[in-house]
C-alpha cells in the first residue's frame, strides 16, 4: 500500500496528481491514457481518482460519498437532470456545477468494467 494514495472506498481514491507527472507515483491506468481534469479523473477499471493537490479535494470527497456515490441509477439519473435544469437560473453557482460534474464522473465510472474481469491489464488498486 503506498501512503501517498488515500483510499476512501473501492471506487474512490485520492492522489496528489503533480506527484503523478512528475513520475513519484506510478502505475494507474487512467482512463485515456492520461490525467483528464486537475480536479478529477477516471481509471480504466472504474474507480474516481481524485487530485489531492486541489483545494477542493476535502469537499469533493465528502460530496461523493455522501451525495453522490450512493445514489441508484435512476435516482442519479434524475439527479443529473435537476441540475442541469438549475444552469442559466440565478440558483447556478459553483457548488451546484461541481457537483454536476462529479455526478457525470460517477455516471461515466459505473460504465467502466471492473479491471479484475479483464485480462493482462494494470489496476489502481490500492
Amino acid at each position: 500500500m503506498n501512503m501517498n494514495i488515500e483510499k476512501v472506498s473501492k471506487n474512490l481514491i485520492g492522489v496528489r496528481f503533480s506527484w503523478v507527472e512528475a513520475g513519484f507515483i506510478s502505475g494507474f491506468p487512467f482512463h485515456g491514457g492520461k490525467i483528464t481534469n486537475p480536479y478529477a479523473t477516471l481509471s480504466t477499471d472504474g474507480v474516481i481518482v481524485l487530485n489531492k493537490d486541489s483545494e477542493f479535494y476535502e469537499a469533493f470527497k465528502k460530496m461523493l460519498v455522501i451525495r453522490v456515490m450512493k445514489l441508484t441509477n435512476d435516482r442519479l439519473k434524475l439527479f443529473i437532470q435537476a441540475l442541469e435544469a438549475k444552469h442559466g437560473t440565478p440558483d447556478w453557482d459553483k457548488y451546484t456545477e461541481s457537483l454536476l460534474f462529479l455526478c457525470h464522473l460517477e455516471e461515466k465510472r459505473r460504465t467502466l468494467e471492473p479491471l479484475k474481469r479483464r485480462k493482462g491489464r494494470k489496476s489502481c488498486e490500492v
